[in-house]
């Protein structure tokens, strides 16, 4: 009878530890499964979140790109009188005696500066700021004069009011054979503050000297210099 008992508990035994065995083994199947369908959906909610972040960029570079196109933009228009100095520099190119003749009034370094709005909508004119200076060097330091602005809207495809602009000092026949000869530049300069119809304030800079590029031939051109060139 010993033997039946000892016989039964050891088959109970090993039958519990079967039982035990085969709900571990579901136990851990289930956790793996488990986990594997979270991570799965992890992944799946990262690629959502991911296409939704892409979408939103997408659609806020588009909005962007259309308020850019929109927007006002303005740019410099320049007129002078540049031509006629470097003419008359070659009048007196054999007569060094003369060099520090101050050239008379209507031949003074002058240009007429205006500001074009290349934009498709309207351009709200805050400040405007010029200069003309001779300089054998790259300026710097510029000083501006500031001007007044009598019509301050500015519509698309449009031209501001002209802002005449004569060089700061006298020229001398000298400085005009060293402009002629590209020893030294007149420089162009100045700056607009304007709000465009999104409520942005943005600027337009500019700084262009006058030089000389082959024997006779002169052209103003923009010079990259610090923050002197700049469109926003």
């Amino acid at each position: 009878m010993s033997a039946i008992a000892t016989i039964f508990i050891a088959w109970f035994t090993l039958t519990l530890r079967r039982s035990t065995d085969k709900l571990w083994k579901a136990n851990v199947d289930q956790f793996r499964l488990a986990k594997e369908t979270a991570d799965r959906q992890a992944v799946e909610i990262q690629d959502q979140l991911t296409i939704a972040r892409d979408a939103a960029e997408a659609t806020k570079k588009s909005a962007d790109a259309a308020v850019a196109t929109e927007r006002a933009r303005l740019y410099a228009v320049i007129a002078h009188n540049f031509e006629g100095i470097v003419r008359s520099a070659m009048t007196w190119e054999n007569t060094p005696t003369v060099d520090e003749k101050v050239m008379a009034a209507t031949e003074s370094p002058m240009a007429t500066i205006k500001f074009k709005n290349y934009g498709k909508t309207p351009a709200l004119i805050g400040e405007v700021e010029l200069g003309l200076i001779y300089s054998e060097t790259v300026p710097d330091g510029l000083v501006y004069d500031s001007r007044v602005v009598k019509e301050n809207i500015v519509a698309a495809d449009q031209t501001t009011e002209d802002f005449p602009l004569q060089m700061t000092g006298q020229m001398t026949l000298g400085m005009a054979k060293r402009m002629q000869k590209g020893w030294g530049n007149l420089w162009v300069y100045g700056r607009v503050f304007y709000d465009d119809v999104f409520g942005e304030r943005r600027i337009h800079g500019f700084l262009q000297r006058y030089v000389r590029i082959s024997d006779y031939r002169f052209v103003l051109q923009s010079y990259d210099h610090e923050h002197y060139n700049v469109s926003t």
